[in-house]
């Protein structure tokens, strides 16, 4: 269904939310010209009716994760939807490491932390032997991509800045780097806040303190530690709020004999497009891209295509699986808490 376009003001301060999360009200107001009853106005109406919603990501490195894998697959469309996902729950939906599904009746994908590959073999292992006894799948079974978080730059994990700064042609030079994590050692009541922080974004710390039984000045304290050390505070956008219909996901191999530099003309050819997530580890490199409409794909892969074959990016032409946000169901979108919980022993 469309939705109403947003006016010049409002695009202004959804960027702002999503470029600079953190900031307040008077702040933005300042960045963009502004008044700050404007900005705290179309702020609030925004949230209410959806555009955006805050998440709080772990850096789970700092936790012992070793691992983080994408896994997509090809079903057979003999059966429904629900009751694949009913099927799939426990090693999927249900299971802690898994953060985030994308899935339609013929085809899924999922991201996953593991803490090591044993754990994450013996999940994918499960999850297809449920698959195959109800025959759901098709004869090349369940791909997966694992990337080990020592050796992996994690150069866009959700932030939706680039996206919106070529849809509302911002023109802004946003920074492109990998997330880097500073470890911290916690205490049991910091353990909790943590989890608390991860669980209820969008809670004041006041109500943190609360659930955490604490003060609210422990919670300000500890929130500013760990922000930048051991979480990131997003604000992501609602797509289809924006009138996206599509998402794809790409699973590229860049060639052996391609020179850094145009490693790096490719990855930024990817943001500049919009990548909402975008994971690379030496030559494998995973993007999640939407898409307005199927003309609008059809014409970034015109392009991307010719610069395939201009510079030889690609060991193999990229594999793509287009996504419909209008059919796809995500059952898990950001989830984290549970991982959370289960690393540091929290309620066990």
């Amino acid at each position: 269904m469309f939705m109403s376009e947003l006016n010049d003001k409002e695009k202004k301060v959804l960027y702002q939310l999503v470029r600079n999360p953190l900031a307040s009200s008077r702040e933005m107001a300042g960045g963009i010209g502004l008044s700050l009853s404007t900005t705290a106005a179309i702020k609030r109406r925004l949230k209410k009716e959806g555009y955006f919603k805050k998440i709080r990501i772990p850096c789970v490195e700092s936790f012992g994760i070793e691992l983080l894998s994408i896994v997509y697959t090809q079903f057979l469309a003999t059966r429904s939807l629900e009751e694949r996902l009913k099927i799939g729950s426990k090693y999927d939906i249900e299971h802690p490491n898994v953060f985030w599904i994308m899935s339609e009746q013929s085809q899924g994908m999922s991201i996953q932390f593991s803490e090591n590959l044993s754990e994450e073999k013996k999940r994918i292992e499960q999850t297809e032997t449920a698959y195959t006894k109800s025959k759901f799948l098709e004869k090349r079974g369940m791909e997966v991509i694992l990337f080990p978080l020592e050796l992996t730059e994690l150069i866009n994990f959700f932030d939706y800045s680039f996206l919106l700064n070529r849809i509302y042609h911002m023109d802004d030079k946003i920074p492109i780097g990998a997330i880097k994590t500073k470890p911290i050692k916690l205490s049991a009541s910091e353990k909790k806040i943590y989890l608390d922080l991860i669980k209820y974004p969008d809670l004041s710390d006041q109500e943190v303190a609360k659930k955490a039984g604490t003060s609210r000045f422990t919670v300000l304290r500890s929130r500013k530690n760990f922000e930048n050390r051991i979480m990131k505070t997003r604000n992501m956008v609602n797509l289809e709020k924006l009138n996206f219909g599509l998402i794809a996901l790409f699973i590229l191999k860049f060639s052996l004999s391609l020179a850094e530099e145009n490693i790096e003309r490719a990855i930024k050819d990817l943001l500049c497009q919009g990548a909402i997530f975008l994971i690379r580890e030496r030559m494998d490199c995973v993007a999640l891209i939407p898409f307005e409409t199927f003309d609008c794909y059809r014409a970034f892969m015109n392009s991307f295509s010719n610069k395939y074959k201009e510079y030889q990016y690609f060991s193999a032409f990229p594999e793509i699986l287009l996504f419909s946000l209008a059919e796809a169901k995500f059952p898990k979108r950001h989830v984290y808490a549970p991982l959370i919980e289960k690393l540091l022993n929290i309620g066990q």
